[in-house]
């Protein structure tokens, strides 16, 4: 009777305890559940910064390399006239191309934002294909790569946005460059 009661008392007891650490037991798993998706997502932004990092390592060789080549020839050229200003010219349109991608790098707070906007100005396809022709002879010449434009525009004005667009082409340009064998003369 009174070791019944007693004997109760403590079964009761025991229950609680057991509905007690079951209930957290179940939060125990719930918080565990969230810090794996929380890792997850960690390593997925790690990752993504590393390969917007390399990628933009990348997209910054080609002008610098421009950039430095133009100087160089600068240099040995300083008492010719023209080839002085086209030189001036060359490294003026690498250190435009230089600086937008610069400008990309500084945009990353934008895209984990995802407050990216795409802006569309006045654009001229003839001056752009100049620009990024004047950016990669250097390279290519380096490498026995014959490079050569043509372009064949309908309208020559045009509304996009600049900057992603010659993203797109420097990385095409870029990628020619990096994975085209190289031959001897």
């Amino acid at each position: 009777t009174q070791l019944n009661k007693k004997l109760k008392a403590h079964q009761m007891q025991l229950s609680n305890a057991y509905e007690d650490q079951k209930d957290h037991l179940e939060e125990i798993s719930a918080l565990n559940t969230e810090l794996e998706w929380a890792k997850t997502q960690a390593e997925a932004a790690s990752s993504a910064k590393t390969s917007f990092l390399f990628n933009m390592s990348h997209d910054i060789r080609p002008p610098m390399n421009a950039i430095i080549g133009f100087r160089d020839l600068l240099e040995k050229h300083i008492d010719e006239p023209e080839r002085r200003t086209d030189y001036l010219r060359k490294i003026k349109e690498a250190s435009k191309v230089l600086l937008s991608i610069i400008n990309n790098v500084l945009e990353m707070a934008r895209i984990e934002k995802g407050t990216i906007v795409v802006e569309e100005v006045p654009w001229n396809a003839i001056s752009f294909n100049d620009t990024l022709f004047n950016v990669f002879p250097e390279m290519m010449a380096a490498k026995h790569i014959e490079f050569t434009r043509e372009i064949d525009v309908q309208h020559e004005n045009v509304y996009c946005d600049p900057t992603k667009l010659r993203e797109v082409f420097i990385n095409i340009l870029s990628n020619a460059y990096k994975y085209s064998l190289t031959t001897t003369p």
